[in-house]
């Protein structure tokens, strides 16, 4: 009798025992817009070159491209390692940007206010159309790429084909607010979008996309969706009620969580408080892991026979001190981890412990330094400056300056171990007067 019950605890020791998951700091600023980090890998653009690094493989950042000045990334939208789909800010003088805009016989402003999509194995610039991608939902389908554009109170869904380069527009009739996730639809042959019903947030629909301006209403759920990126599993939040928030105002306080399965059609439901502002969730082995708004902790919870086991851990990095800074949550979720932007301006990723094996991003790591970039400054005749945005590299503005670039970035990326990580400005230098004629 005794021994039975030393290996029935055992066995519910084993099935209840859940992962410990730990936060890696990816030592990437917050203020780089171009970063995306999948289930497996981190992709970013550096101002000298786009990277990916394996997060599950002690292996250097693999270079995707380099030698051409962009100006300032503020959307991007990956197309795995084939190129990425860009929107800028204004800065466009003497980049990749004004040789395409004025081969293409682009307004001032349409300069300015257009879409673009960068190829990896070219090292080339395309201009795609005049408009601004809308919101940061997009699909990819081996080389297409699916996103949303929007004029006023009309969308525009986008499917670009990365080989021809050919942009396939469509207008739809809005039947949601805004456009949360573009996805692989669940029961039909097409591409579904999702968000919130118009004139009733508290539901989400979701709608295949057709050959016409009509939408095939697919589902709808009495509270948020959440999809879950690289799988078939949502997350549905619902039992909402208004709780105080911050400056007096009201913020919607949801009590219940589904874990949906579409392809098993399994749903398990947990219990217990999050906000929209405050809802960050993977799958890992079967278990679901929450970041909610306690900046302390973390849940896991885990299916043991005929109930959900909810464990509360405290947020810990890698090395085992404690997280002590706040929860930016800026940034999507993704199967098997979470990445998010913490206070003090960093891509964090919370994962299993041993998840991320890429030594880049521990105390045993290369390290970031500049003096292979020093180096690469002094042979190519230009100058630099460090300061607390990153690295200013100064060229002289004359027939020079293009080759100046290329070659300085491509000397950079030899190194991408140490350098990659650090944030680079090419700015052009008057030959006459020593001032900048561009940023």
């Amino acid at each position: 009798m005794f021994f039975g019950i030393v290996f029935l605890f055992a066995c519910y020791t084993v099935l209840t025992k859940t992962e410990d998951f730990s936060i890696t700091r990816l030592g990437i600023k917050g203020s780089n817009r171009s970063v995306y980090v999948s289930s497996d890998s981190v992709r970013a653009f550096n101002g000298a070159y786009f990277y990916k690094i394996d997060l599950a493989t002690d292996t250097p950042p693999v270079v995707l491209s380099s030698g051409v000045k962009l100006p300032v990334i503020t959307k991007a939208l990956w197309v795995d390692d084939i190129g990425v789909v860009l929107n800028f800010d204004q800065s466009i003088t003497n980049t990749a940007v004004e040789s395409v805009a004025t081969s293409n016989d682009l307004s001032f402003t349409e300069k300015r206010t257009s879409t673009w999509y960068f190829d990896f194995k070219t090292s080339s610039l395309s201009y795609i159309g005049n408009y601004l991608i809308d919101g940061n939902a997009s699909y990819v389908d081996n080389t297409k790429i699916s996103f949303m554009s929007r004029e006023d109170d009309t969308y525009q869904f986008h499917t670009f084909n990365t080989e021809t380069k050919k942009d396939s527009i469509q207008s739809i009739e809005v039947k949601i607010s805004d456009i949360d996730v573009i996805s692989r639809c669940i029961e039909v042959d097409s591409v579904c979008i999702t968000g919130p019903k118009i004139g009733d947030t508290r539901s989400t629909e979701t709608y295949a996309i057709g050959s016409s301006e009509k939408l095939s209403k697919q589902t709808s759920f009495d509270g948020t969706i959440y999809p879950l990126a690289g799988s078939r599993i949502y997350a549905g939040l619902r039992n909402d009620n208004e709780v105080p928030g911050d400056d007096d105002g009201l913020l919607r306080e949801y009590n219940a969580i589904d874990i949906v399965n579409t392809i098993t059609k399994k749903q398990r439901t947990i219990n217990m408080s999050t906000t929209l502002d405050g809802f960050l969730y993977t799958m890992y082995n079967d278990q679901v892991v929450v970041l909610n708004n306690d900046p302390n902790f973390y849940t896991v919870t885990k299916n043991v026979l005929f109930f959900n086991k909810v464990s509360n851990k405290k947020l810990r990095y890698s090395d085992g001190s404690d997280f002590m800074d706040g929860i930016i949550f800026k940034t999507s979720t993704s199967n098997n981890l979470i990445n998010f932007m913490s206070t003090d301006g960093v891509y964090n990723v919370l994962a299993a412990n041993g998840y991320v094996k890429n030594r880049l991003f521990s105390t045993e790591g290369t390290g970031l330094s500049i003096d292979n970039v020093t180096k690469c400054v002094a042979a190519n005749d230009v100058n630099i400056e460090n300061t607390d945005d990153g690295i200013t590299i100064l060229v002289l503005d004359d027939d020079k300056f293009k080759q100046r670039v290329k070659s300085v970035s491509l000397c950079i990326a030899k190194d991408s171990g140490s350098t990659y990580a650090l944030d680079y400005s090419f700015v052009s230098i008057s030959p006459v007067n020593g001032r900048p004629t561009s940023y």
